[in-house]
């Protein structure tokens, strides 16, 4: 158990923070980049877990909310990302408990820990369905381009078809990394992943320079009359986007130095890198395609891959490398949920492994039912995000301090259960409106 000081900090900061990689040979920290425990690793893991498809919609969500206000939503939404963070890791830190399972459990009782398991489960399959969705979307330009929309060959089919396709990326690539132990077994790929995401703003900064801005971007799209539905819709796709709370606890504890403080450093580098990233990439990519922004900017993009621009072709398969880094995370927090659930005595392993194979199952049933990135991201976002976001890492801390909490702490954690019961009613009725409206069109 670590030791504690006052109910406010949490506890006290190891003797240790700071000698990080003293110890290690010259050599050793030369090869080894990215060593187990170390600090960058943690904020490329954080950066990863947020990164994905979620930066995919942002543009639309711009379209529909106004760029003023869509990067005043963002600003907004990455600070309660990094206190909310911070909150998971203090409950972390005082409870003692390595876990957000864990906590609800020790905190809250075993039925508001099934509550907590189904949320937590929605949320990670959810967000897995709109990596699979996407993946498509990536893929589908680039074969469309070679073979044509309706081709004859096996191959050709299997390439073009959504269905085949995304079975086939889904057994070959998807299940096989989400079946890796631990987070940090997979830090190289979350670090390359990261990095190919960062890439999408890149693009955004590329296509508006060689391309010029779009005709029908118009001015009325910088600042658009505030309507609720278009806010609500677009904070919940932020919730989305900025949502990695599922992976704190582990990445906090597999810190080799895990203090409050280095944590703090970790979060404010990583989510102030995402938002750079977001608002840079969201932003310019409106004013590129202005009104023919479509609810995932890769179909924007595709026709200038076809046309052979390389860059936008180097895009899009950073694109498939990140998302294929992003997608065990999201798998990995259910593994844990369902364990630490049956709490086996045998055979750990390999029922992990098959609580992962059904998740991704699942989240590729769900990509097949509802192949519309913008719909999901809003969904998730109000159903799940709300309570894993901003409900429960509020709770954690108003049940460990009891009585015992300064005024301003009692202040900030109430504010963070009304935001997340806002966005999980009000929220959760404009997502299933945004359902039905896509279902009817398609139809």
């Amino acid at each position: 158990m670590k030791t504690t000081d006052s109910a406010h900090s949490g506890g006290l900061e190891s003797p240790k923070c700071g000698e990080g990689m003293k110890g290690r040979p010259f050599w050793n920290r030369m090869t080894n980049l990215l060593p187990a425990g170390s600090k960058i690793a943690a904020v490329f893991n954080i950066m990863k877990a947020t990164l994905g498809a979620g930066a995919l919609s942002l543009p639309f969500t711009m379209l529909s909310a106004g760029v003023a206000l869509g990067l005043v939503l963002l600003v907004v939404m990455a600070a309660l990302s990094i206190l909310s963070l911070g909150l998971i890791v203090r409950a972390v830190h005082k409870s003692g408990k390595d876990t957000y399972e864990e906590l609800v459990d020790l905190l809250f009782g075993r039925r508001w820990c099934y509550l907590y398991q189904l949320a937590m489960f929605v949320f990670c399959f959810g967000t897995s369905a709109v990596y699979i969705v996407t993946i498509y979307d990536i893929v589908r330009p680039v074969t469309v381009h070679a073979f044509g929309d309706n081709p004859e060959e096996w191959y050709a089919v299997l390439l073009t078809n959504r269905l085949y396709f995304s079975i086939l990326v889904t057994v070959v690539v998807l299940l096989p990394v989400s079946l890796m132990k631990t987070i940090d077994s997979i830090r190289y790929l979350t670090f390359t992943g990261s990095l190919c995401a960062c890439f999408l703003a890149i693009t955004s900064v590329y296509v508006l320079a060689r391309y010029g801005v779009a005709s029908s971007f118009t001015s009325d799209m910088l600042w658009k009359p505030m309507d609720l539905s278009s806010l609500v819709s677009a904070f919940n796709t932020y919730i989305f986007a900025f949502a990695n709370q599922p992976n704190i606890p582990e990445i906090y504890t597999e810190l080799s130095v895990a203090t409050p403080r280095n944590m703090r450093q970790v979060t404010l580098i990583s989510i102030l890198s995402v938002l750079v990233v977001y608002a840079v990439e969201g932003s310019l990519f409106l004013v590129a395609y202005g009104a023919l922004t479509e609810s995932n900017i890769l179909t924007s993009l595709g026709p200038r891959l076809n046309s052979g621009d390389p860059v936008i072709a180097a895009a899009f398969l950073m694109m498939a490398v990140a998302i294929v880094g992003t997608f065990p995370l999201n798998i990995y927090p259910v593994r844990i949920t369902v364990l630490h659930s049956l709490r086996p005595k045998k055979y750990r392993t390999l029922i992990g492994m098959v609580v992962s194979t059904v998740t991704v199952g699942l989240a590729f049933a769900v990509a097949l039912a509802l192949p519309d990135v913008n719909v999901i991201l809003g969904l998730v976002g109000a159903l799940a995000g709300s309570i894993i976001c901003f409900l429960g890492p509020a709770a954690f801390n108003i049940k460990l301090d009891g009585g015992a909490v300064y005024i301003r702490d009692r202040i900030y954690y109430w504010a963070m259960i009304i935001i997340g019961l806002v966005a999980f009613l009000l929220g959760t009725y404009i997502a299933i409106l945004d359902a039905i409206e896509f279902y009817q069109e398609r139809g």
